[in-house]
């Protein structure tokens, strides 16, 4: 990657402040501390290839975003540039296709490439700062404390954070090119600083700071900037004339104009996104008061990693004033003793400064979520305070150096702290729940963990923990209108209508303005048959938020109900156009022309969708009924056999061939014995208590020459049917009895369900 030779300037001019009275070490002794930092990274992180998805940001990053699932492409490779209705990343997109070509749906394989990325910044950072300074072992600590620090867990162990983790290495690699550039300033080492940060802005836009740290390292390490006058001059200088501020800031002015543009673009998708609209009462004041704060907190994380979150909800405007004017007291006066020691120590100026602007993007003031902090964005800032700490460290055992010993085993002490308090903190994001209840552990009132908390038990039919854990949520934040929109949902789940509708209704008299409680308010409606005021809220729903992809999908749903066709897919299609790739709302509209026995359309619908996603059971099994539907039985035949060799095979496949198999009017699609399996497998899947399921049995009985079999589970049939009030189902199995009783099978089409989906709360 680099030559070991230190820099030119460190050599000549430099004073040495390392421990070491040795010279500088080889290649061969750089590329050895790399190996063990490397090392000792897999082994800490080594277990995520054990880790699950989690249902936090995975889902719409990787496990239910078609773009992403379908793998690289031409077309998924366009959306990634085009997706500015999200989050704009195509780098990181293009990395969770590969993934996702590579690996499929094993959780384990994108982990570990989070690892490989992570392992290889760890090099490229003990590299850069090496070939800054010079300094073997100050820069090992600086990359060790990057590689083992707990606040970087999240990072590594968290799929959707790929975007920092690549974010991260495209930013330490541009510092390495960059130090190459310093000491020979050629085309082509400047092209290789200008695509590496092109690079890392096309991963996350949040390496807008970049070209601000390229000029401080101007002042150390690299003494490339001449100050007379200031006082701020570093006490030595490159063997070559060191250049003026202007030539220094002239060769960075297209580096300023590319993160300019990225940052508009960045803005522009978060916009789109409804990113930034999460705190839109927090006043800019609070804003800073809290990111003033929030300085000091990092940095009590960075030297006391405990207490971590995935998530840290935000005050709101409940900041203390008193607190924000002592941050910025403290931050100010850390400010003027690195000023007062720059001279003697410049590493501390250019790590504090470091430490202060990298954070600027993401310290809050313009507000991404609705959290106040997060481990995450401390990735590249606290690489300013290492420093700081490494070269105090190299400093001290220079000035001591009868207590070296005493002083690396200190550093490796703390550092082995580190890695094993990594490895519990990785762990926690190991599946869904153990993040989720880590969180509520740390926090009690941590109302967002509360939340995700109890819409995935509710998800996974845990309904009574669910509405505990959602009662708490609303115990914990009683103003949050999420709060109760998400019990409400877990309510309907439950079937608990009634009471869901008591909950919502305050909630949205009391936050008018909260689309999720108007458009959760509008299901429990449209549940209750109250459809005009189901519309009503629907579309004042719409009016908070025309941009909410959900919020149409829902609206579409409920149209489709009332027989509004033409309407019901103006919205899915919406919605599409609002979130690409969204398979859910194709699959409404594939489904909603089913119904409406718009079959041929169907077809083209659910064709789209097996090009995205040629594994998915469902459109396999919609795809089989629109063909049946249109005569097109061998067609049908297929298509149910692949369902039920999908990913999500469900008893309409098996009922589906049973009757093909059962009643075909082609001879050579019959098969007594198979339809009987499936008629069977069916049944067994809806426990002996699904008409349409014993209705297919029935008729494979009697294909199969079993009539008295056939006419028994027949009656079984039309009773199920009269219990659900389903006439048109109960008079088709009457008419079939009929035929059976006369030792007859049946013959023609199978017979048309209606499968309407339903409305998703929340």
């Amino acid at each position: 990657m680099a030559s070991a030779d230190p820099p030119a300037a460190t050599r000549a001019r430099t004073p040495r402040v390392s421990g070491a009275s040795s010279p500088v070490s080889p290649t061969r002794r750089v590329w050895e501390v790399a190996a063990l930092l490397a090392a000792a990274t897999v082994a800490v992180y080594w277990n995520v290839h054990k880790f699950e998805f989690v249902s936090y940001d995975d889902p719409f990053f990787v496990t239910r975003n078609t773009h992403v699932l379908t793998g690289l492409s031409g077309e998924n490779i366009a959306w990634a540039f085009q997706s500015v209705n999200a989050f704009f990343s195509p780098l990181t997109w293009m990395s969770h296709m590969l993934d996702a070509q590579l690996h499929g749906g094993w959780a384990g394989g994108h982990h570990v490439t989070n690892l490989i990325w992570h392992v290889a910044t760890v090099v490229v950072l003990l590299w850069a700062w090496y070939r800054l300074t010079g300094l073997l072992w100050p820069s090992a600590l600086v990359a060790a404390l990057f590689a083992l620090h707990p606040l970087h867990a999240e990072s590594v162990a968290w799929v959707s954070e790929r975007k920092g983790i690549l974010s991260s290495f495209f930013y330490v690699a541009t510092v390495w090119a960059y130090a190459g550039y310093a000491r020979r300033p050629t085309v082509a080492s400047y092209a290789l600083v200008t695509g590496s940060l092109v690079l890392g802005l096309l991963a996350k836009p949040t390496l807008v700071t970049l070209p601000c740290v390229l000029a401080l390292l101007d002042y150390w390490p690299l003494g490339r900037l001449r100050l007379r006058g200031s006082g701020l001059a570093p006490a030595w200088t490159a063997p070559a004339p060191p250049l003026r501020w202007y030539w220094l800031l002239a060769e960075k002015v297209p580096w300023f104009l590319i993160v300019a543009a990225f940052s508009a673009v960045a803005i522009r998708a978060e916009q789109n996104y409804g990113a930034l609209d999460w705190l839109p009462d927090v006043t800019f004041a609070s804003r800073a008061a809290n990111a003033l704060i929030v300085y000091w907190l990092y940095l009590a994380q960075f030297f006391a990693p405990v207490g971590l979150m995935f998530f840290y909800p935000h005050p709101g405007n409940d900041v203390s004033r008193g607190g924000a004017l002592v941050a910025a007291g403290a931050l100010l006066l850390v400010l003027g003793v690195a000023c007062w020691q720059a001279q003697r120590r410049p590493y501390l100026l250019t790590g504090w400064l470091w430490y202060l602007g990298t954070l600027v993007p993401v310290i809050g003031l313009v507000q991404v979520g609705g959290h106040r902090m997060a481990d995450r964005y401390t990735d590249i800032p606290l690489i300013g305070i290492s420093v700081i700490v490494a070269w105090g460290v190299a400093e001290f055992v220079r000035r001591m150096p009868e207590l070296v010993a005493g002083a690396t085993a200190v550093v490796l002490l703390v550092v082995a702290v580190f890695a094993g308090i990594t490895w519990t903190q990785a762990a926690h994001w190991r599946n869904t729940e153990a993040l989720y209840r880590h969180a509520v552990a740390v926090d009690p009132d941590n109302w967002v963990a509360l939340s995700n908390l109890g819409l995935w038990l509710d998800e996974q039919g845990r309904h009574d923990e669910a509405l505990e854990i959602h009662a708490r949520a609303i115990a914990a934040n009683p103003n949050n209108p999420s709060a109760a929109s998400n019990l409400a949902s877990a309510l309907m789940r439950s079937g608990r209508l009634a009471e869901a509708i008591e909950v919502l209704e305050p909630t949205v008299a009391k936050n008018p303005k909260s689309m999720t409680a108007q458009a959760n308010l509008a299901i429990a409606y449209s549940r209750a048959g109250r459809n005009d005021d189901a519309r009503r809220h629907f579309e004042l729903a719409l009016e908070l938020g025309q941009d909410e992809p959900d919020v149409r999908h829902n609206y579409g749903l409920f149209l489709a109900k009332q027989g509004d066709v033409a309407g019901a897919l103006a919205q899915f299609r919406e919605a599409m156009r609002l979130q690409p790739g969204r398979l859910i709302d194709l699959a409404a509209v594939a489904q909603v022309l089913l119904d409406h026995h718009r079959y041929a359309e169907a077809v083209t619908a659910y064709d789209e969708i097996l090009q995205r996603w040629p594994t998915d059971s469902t459109a396999y099994e919609g795809r089989a009924e629109a063909y049946a539907m249109q005569g097109k039985l061998p067609e049908a035949l297929a298509d149910y056999q692949r369902s039920l060799a999908g990913d999500r095979p469900s008893q309409w496949a098996a009922i589906g061939l049973a009757w093909i198999r059962a009643a075909a009017p082609q001879k050579e699609l019959r098969n007594g014995t198979e339809a009987v399996r499936f008629g069977e497998r069916a049944c067994a899947a809806t426990g002996n208590k699904d008409p349409e399921a014993l209705d297919a049995l029935a008729a494979a009985y009697a294909e199969a020459g079993r009539f008295e079999r056939a006419q028994e589970v027949a009656e079984r049939a039309r009773q199920q049917a009269r219990l659900l009030n389903d006439r048109d189902l109960a008079a088709g199995i009457e008419s079939r009895l009929a035929l059976y009783r006369q030792r007859n099978p049946y013959r023609g089409l199978p017979p048309a369900r209606t499968n309407v989906p339903s409305q998703s709360g929340g």
